[in-house]
């Protein structure tokens, strides 16, 4: 495949959509809604919210994400909130070995 490449080291490639500018639906509710369920367990444990803040800030710093401005315009249908939560596996928390997202 000719979208498939290699950057630093990692394989990068495309989503596997049928139509190259797809109308998305709007989720940002059900994003939010995440986001606070995520802000609660953060708020209950420092452990975890360590963990997450170390994971967040090492993505950033490499530039696998950021921050858009608040006054972003979208054209409609071409926004995506991708909502995520940390979680680990129980021998990730046996072995204190951290985070995954």
């Amino acid at each position: 495949m000719k979208s498939i490449h290699e950057r630093d080291g990692h394989y990068e490639m495309p989503l596997p959509l049928k139509n190259k500018d797809p109308i998305l639906p709007d989720n940002k509710d059900m994003a939010y809604k995440k986001l606070i369920h995520l802000k609660g367990r953060l708020e209950r444990d420092s452990n975890y919210k360590e963990d997450y803040e170390n994971f967040m800030r090492d993505i950033i710093d490499k530039g696998y994400c950021g921050r858009i401005s608040d006054n972003h315009e979208y054209k409609p249908g071409a926004r995506w909130f991708i909502p995520h939560h940390g979680g680990s596996s129980f021998k990730e928390v046996q072995d204190k070995s951290g985070l995954r997202l």
